[in-house]
């Protein structure tokens, strides 16, 4: 991945929860110290102390764009979260959801995480269906819908 889709990356992912702005500030340190002249976007990410500062830092580097790769990447998290309980569970689901629409992900993507949003509350409730196939059909759409972030060579 280059420095604009991570930037995007991680801009997306503090935006929807799933990552913190130390996540961002620890890559922009990785970067100063691996490069003899780093982007001015990475030493504002690394010395600003506010997250809406770096979110403009991150958005620095994108230079506007969105990238596709945003929520792939961050939905492939998602596939080594606890959701032993359910509560968990439904956190992840509404975390997923999120991370599609805000990385606008096809119309296919939300709607697998929308009806298992309401399939999960239907077992919760016991009316139909039950929390353990919900649990095995976030995994699945995980699995059909996340792709690992690709880091760059160190």
């Amino acid at each position: 991945m280059t420095d604009a889709e991570l930037a995007d990356f991680f801009c997306k992912g503090i935006e929807t929860g799933l990552l913190t702005p130390e996540h961002a500030r620890q890559w922009a340190e990785a970067v100063i110290a691996k490069e003899d002249q780093p982007a001015s976007a990475f030493i504002d990410m690394a010395l600003n102390r506010t997250t809406p500062a770096l979110i403009c830092a991150l958005r620095d580097l994108t230079e506007g764009a969105g990238f596709p790769s945003a929520g792939p990447g961050l939905l492939a998290l998602l596939l080594e979260a606890d959701i032993a309980s359910t509560e968990d569970l439904a956190r992840c689901i509404q975390t997923a959801l999120r991370v599609c629409r805000h990385c606008a992900m096809t119309e296919d993507a939300c709607y697998a995480f929308d009806e298992l949003d309401d399939a999960l509350y239907l077992a919760r409730h016991d009316v139909y269906g039950s929390v353990p196939d919900c649990r095995d059909a976030f995994i699945e759409a995980l699995r059909q819908y996340a792709r690992p972030v690709i880091w760059p060579a160190k």
